[in-house]
């Protein structure tokens, strides 16, 4: 538990150390976004579209928000600072980021892929269906598990130091019990808003809001686990 307290505190520390820094690193992507939905309602209105614009928009808008993840990773771990609306752009990085989360997703999506197949060929009516939803959540909680262990290789990627993903996995031991505790409670937490969205209104908000602040948390356990496992590990030898 001692490795989830300390992964926990520096995380904390990454986000609430400077506000004004974290709202200038996901200005310009979160502007982007609303210019975007302001032009697309004012089209609709208008009886017209984006039509096939809208694809482009949505992969530069895409690209910008990676960029600003990249920019938070380089602000925690290098002292990169953002000093304008139009941030630096990290143009190598950023694709490097992007390669580096679809190598993760695959390579956790096969380690999973046997029990995914088991799952799918047993009989529908060998289980409960609770149970049956049960194994699914479970699947996918080991899922998230590996990706959580593997992503110390992004925060590698965004700061030009690349990992493998052995070398992730070795290094993140001792944080294994940690990361499986962060996935419980992110799969409790997704699954209490489940249930009370049939009583809370505006539950779409609701969700928007977790899942902003699960994404903005876990970026900030991807610097605590590279912080302590790959920098403090290696001024220690």
């Amino acid at each position: 538990m001692s490795e989830f307290w300390k992964i926990t505190r520096l995380a904390w520390g990454y986000i609430s150390s400077d506000w004004l820094q974290l709202f200038k690193i996901f200005l310009f992507p979160t502007l982007m976004l609303a210019v975007l939905w302001i032009l697309d309602n004012l089209l609709k209105m208008a009886g017209l579209s984006l039509g096939g614009a809208s694809f482009v928009l949505a992969l530069t808008i895409l690209f910008f928000i990676i960029n600003s993840i990249v920019l938070f990773h380089r602000n925690a771990l290098l002292g990169e600072r953002v000093s304008r609306l139009l941030p630096p752009i990290h143009t190598a990085n950023t694709f490097m980021y992007i390669l580096d989360m679809i190598v993760n997703s695959l390579v956790a999506g096969l380690a999973v892929a046997p029990f995914m197949l088991l799952f799918m060929f047993i009989p529908s009516n060998a289980f409960e269906v609770m149970r049956i939803d049960l194994i699914f959540m479970l699947i996918l909680s080991l899922n998230y598990w590996i990706i959580a262990r593997l992503s110390p290789v992004l925060a590698g990627a965004a700061i030009g130091a690349r990992l493998g993903i052995k070398e992730s996995w070795k290094r993140t031991q001792p944080a294994a019990l940690a990361f499986a505790i962060y996935v419980v409670a992110f799969v409790v937490i997704l699954i209490s808003i489940s249930i009370l969205q049939e009583y809370i209104f505006f539950n779409e908000i609701l969700y928007t809001i977790f899942y902003l602040a699960h994404l903005l948390f876990s970026l900030a356990v991807i610097n605590a686990s590279y912080r302590l496992y790959f920098i403090d590990e290696s001024e220690a030898h």
